[in-house]
């Protein structure tokens, strides 16, 4: 190979190592935009988990207050129908 040769040979090396340095550079910017967010997903579903959660807990209590709310209609029912049938006695005596 001739010097010509050799220095069009290593210019054209050079350039490639610049595209491919260039296309590195590109990748990891892209790789950090994509990272950043995936961060910002995650964070949002942990919100959205938490935010479950809590609308759970707030099912389960009102759940037990309706179930105690029924018992105690069931109860004054009871009383109510006692209180009738007692009234029905007397008013028939």
């Amino acid at each position: 190979m001739s010097n010509e040769n050799t220095r069009r040979e290593i210019s054209r090396l050079r350039k490639d190592v610049l595209a491919v340095r260039f296309r590195f550079d590109m990748a990891i910017e892209e790789s950090s935009k994509v990272a950043s967010r995936l961060r910002e997903r995650t964070e949002e579903v942990c919100t959205f988990i938490e935010r479950i959660q809590a609308y759970e807990m707030i099912l389960l209590k009102a759940t037990g207050e309706l179930r105690l709310r029924e018992m105690e209609k069931a109860k004054l029912n009871s009383t109510l129908h006692e209180v009738k049938t007692h009234l029905m006695i007397v008013i028939s005596k």
